[in-house]
């Protein structure tokens, strides 16, 4: 064997342990109201197993379109099941996917806006009298996350159309790209209302300055959030969407403010 040969395998063989440990990666595209919870998640699951994941966080719909695009990913954790759905129509996954959360939203409002503690309101009533006290404070805006590609800004708008205030809320807006985003506006100082996914606020105390309450259901449709093994994913990527169904993994996601979702979904 040649001196060349020779000084040339040891650079051949670290480039394929080098792409051995790339492809090792499990790459998965995940909502953005994921960017609590996905964290403890891969840590408890890599604690115990050799795979490495690597997550990408944006707005489900934008996350969709890169999807279908031919983006790389081998995991799609959907804030919306509609997305998955879609791409088990076009071929791109293995199955159909499986429900993992359901989410919830949070309205949040500054704490100094109060009622009456003698009125016997319902939740919705509640919404609807804080939301009109807030209203009538000129020059504050509210945030939501887009109701064009994230689903928690399209459940935002139901809520808000549901509850009478979405026409009078229009100049009044202010729009994040995904959830998280969003989300920074208000803990950034840059407004003082909005509605937002229960489970990015629930880890990070909100400021003294605001207050919030969960938005009942009924106020919109359900939040189903499914993932799905694209059909380039193997087996790292498999063990990991075993550990996201166990129970370990759904009291993770209970205690960061999801649902729990029904089997019949």
């Amino acid at each position: 064997m040649s001196v060349l040969l020779r000084l040339r395998l040891p650079l051949v063989f670290s480039f394929l342990a080098f792409c051995g440990a790339v492809q090792a990666q499990v790459l998965v595209a995940a909502a953005s109201d994921l960017r609590s919870v996905l964290p403890e998640l891969i840590a408890k699951f890599q604690a115990g197993s050799p795979h490495r994941i690597k997550p990408t966080y944006a707005a489900s719909g934008v996350l969709y379109t890169q999807l279908v695009q031919g983006a790389p990913f081998q995991m799609f954790l959907s804030a919306d099941q509609n997305f998955v759905k879609r791409l088990f129509d076009a071929g791109k996954t293995k199955d159909a996917g499986h429900p993992y959360a359901q989410g919830r939203l949070l309205l949040v409002l500054p704490a100094h806006l109060k009622l009456p503690a003698s009125e016997t309101l319902s939740e919705t009533e509640k919404i609807q009298r804080l939301m009109a006290v807030w209203l009538a404070t000129e020059g504050e805006k509210f945030v939501i996350p887009s109701p064009e590609h994230a689903p928690y800004g399209i459940k935002a708008r139901e809520v808000l159309q549901a509850v009478g205030f979405w026409s009078a809320l229009q100049t009044r807006l202010v729009v994040g790209d995904n959830a998280a985003q969003a989300s920074q506006f208000l803990l950034g100082g840059h407004v003082n209302a909005g509605l937002l996914p229960v489970s990015l606020l629930k880890v990070q105390p909100l400021p003294a300055h605001l207050q919030a309450m969960v938005v009942p259901a009924a106020l919109h449709a359900p939040l189903i959030q499914r993932m799905v093994l694209l059909k380039n994913s193997d087996a790292s990527a498999q063990a990991f969407y075993d550990f996201l169904l166990s129970e370990q993994a759904r009291g993770v996601f209970v205690q960061h403010g999801f649902a729990v979702v029904a089997e019949t979904h």
